[in-house]
This record gives structure tokens, C-alpha cells and sequence, in this order.
């Protein structure tokens, strides 16, 4: 989406649980100011490759989530443990942009929201989102051992 000039990424708020090893919430991060950001990225199946330094490698049977998040410039520059440190293990993060502004999420290629044509554009996207690890009956976090060839 940044490729695109005419774009201009939303200034979001995040709040994130960020995890030990052993799937226990350790501590609570709320960013205090609005950042732009160019990706985050949430993942529990393996993303590592050799030549993106930037990616890791994740487990589905983890009691987490992978984040990735990297801010648009000149947000870059700007105090934020996510710029110090833009790789955390997670259980749950929520977003909000400032003011009126929406946003799209990208799901295995697919955007969300989908529009209809007779969708008001100015109304499509997102305000808030939350996503969370998922977590069984008895309170354990959920995982499914899934394999790709």
C-alpha cells in the first residue's frame, strides 16, 4: 500500500499484551501518541526467510502471536518502544486511528472490509480492531499442529 503515493497511512494508537515464553502477559503497552505505520504484522505460522532480515520465525503451537510493526517516516524518529524494538511476542493487540480515519486489514491476501458497489467508500474500513491468540475451555491458549509442504 505505500507504494502508492496518492496513500497515506492513518496515525493509529496501539495496545498490545506482550508475553513471556511461557504464554503469561508480562506487561501492558500502550503507545501514548499516534504513529503512523507503514506494516504490522501478526503471525503464528513460520514467515522466515534468508533474505528478509526483518521477518521470524514463529510457531503455531506457541502461546503467542509474532508482531511486526514498522512506522512511516517521519514517525520513524519518534520515541516508541515499537521503534526500539519492532518484534514482540504478543496474546493481544488492539488498534485505533485517530479521529475520523478508517482502515483495511490484509488476511492471507484477501482485504478486509470487502466492498459492494453500493458501499459509501468514506464509511469502508475499520476504526478499532482487536486481535487475540485464542484460548481453549479450560484457559490454556489454544494451538493446532499444522504442517505446510
Amino acid at each position: 500500500f505505500m507504494r502508492d503515493r496518492k496513500f497515506q497511512a492513518p496515525e493509529m494508537k496501539l495496545r498490545i499484551a506482550r508475553v513471556g515464553l511461557d504464554g503469561k502477559v508480562i506487561s501492558i503497552l500502550r503507545e501514548h501518541n499516534y504513529l503512523a505505520y507503514q506494516e504490522i504484522s501478526l503471525s503464528n505460522l513460520p514467515t522466515y526467510t534468508s533474505d528478509d532480515p526483518k521477518t521470524f520465525p514463529p510457531n503455531p503451537e506457541d502461546p503467542w502471536l509474532e508482531m511486526y510493526a514498522k512506522t512511516t517516516q517521519p514517525f520513524s524518529t519518534k520515541k516508541s518502544l515499537l521503534n526500539q524494538e519492532p518484534a514482540q511476542h504478543v496474546c493481544r493487540v488492539e488498534l485505533a486511528v485517530k479521529n475520523d480515519d478508517r482502515f483495511s486489514i490484509l488476511i492471507d491476501g484477501v482485504l478486509f472490509p470487502r466492498a459492494s458497489p453500493s458501499t459509501d467508500k468514506s464509511k469502508l474500513g475499520y476504526q478499532t480492531i482487536v486481535v487475540e491468540k485464542i484460548v481453549g475451555k479450560s484457559g490454556e491458549h489454544l494451538s493446532l499442529p499444522v504442517q505446510t509442504f
